[in-house]
């Protein structure tokens, strides 16, 4: 372990990196919220405090604001150089919030809350459309690096592409799955999409053709991501410690991917890649 951030005074529920890979989030069941920094570990903004449990929490692609979704059904924006709430831009959902994300353009806000997600503008604040079709609580949203589609992880175990410009769903339920989705990850290149569920395993999928390529088990829940060129899985697990895998996915399903996992450089993030 490279750095131990201190600070929280109980659990920490979710975290999330800048676009710039500097600062990091923290949101916990201490009702705060506080920005660190990576390299030294040292805090850089907060505590910003407002009594209620953090479910989920995303930068803005300018990485000078924060959106956090929380259990008593807002989602807030928080400015961090003025290190306060933005309270014009609350707003309040029908249900619990326990999944949240941004488009890389900072167009579009997806919340997930009870079976359906909220898809929302960010000039005005007002929900835009309402995505439904899970029969469970949603758990987990990953939005496309070309902010045209978001996939989403329900309680129901199954996984769902989304279209956001039309609201329209354009894949799944994928249904392989036996407890509810804990995890997803779209590849840059949106060539791969890998699942993770508290069945124990991770399911990878083809992406264009919706195909299941491989399931791997596991031993406990876990988060994952892809890596930019689609090549590796990178995956935490937790009992009483944290523990993070790399694998390489193998050639052979990379092989039997069409179209192929493609690379381009990111134009913002040195050493990243994009699709």
């Amino acid at each position: 372990m490279a750095k131990t951030l201190q600070g929280h005074s109980r659990t920490v529920t979710c975290i999330d990196i800048s676009m710039d890979i500097k600062p990091v989030a923290s949101g916990s069941t201490d009702s705060t919220v506080r920005i660190w920094d990576l390299n030294t570990g040292e805090l850089m903004a907060g505590p910003f405090e407002c009594h209620l449990y953090f479910n989920f929490i995303a930068y803005f692609p300018n990485g000078k604001q924060i959106i956090s979704g929380s259990d008593d059904k807002s989602v807030r924006r928080w400015d961090l150089q003025a290190g306060k709430e933005i309270e014009e831009a609350r707003v309040v959902c029908e249900k619990e919030v326990f999944a949240v994300a941004v488009s890389r353009d900072g167009r579009w806000v997806v919340t997930g809350g009870g079976n359906f997600m909220g898809l929302w503008g960010l000039k005005p604040t007002g929900t835009v459309k309402t995505l439904q079709g899970h029969l469970g609580t949603i758990t987990c949203l990953d939005i496309s690096m070309d902010n045209t589609l978001v996939a989403s992880g329900s309680t129901d175990s199954t996984p769902r592409i989304w279209d956001l410009n039309t609201g329209k769903l354009v894949a799944g339920p994928l249904e392989t799955h036996t407890q509810h989705i804990t995890g997803l990850a779209l590849s840059f290149d949106c060539a791969l999409l890998a699942s993770a569920s508290s069945d124990r395993t991770i399911k990878l999928w083809a992406f264009e053709s919706r195909q299941l390529l491989a399931s791997f088990n596991v031993q406990h829940d876990h988060s994952l991501i892809l890596s930019p060129d689609s090549r590796q899985l990178a995956y935490a697990t937790s009992e009483q410690n944290l523990h993070i895998h790399i694998c390489d996915i193998p050639p052979e399903i990379l092989a039997s991917i069409w179209p192929p996992p493609s690379v381009c450089i990111h134009p913002q993030v040195p050493g990243v890649v994009m699709h």
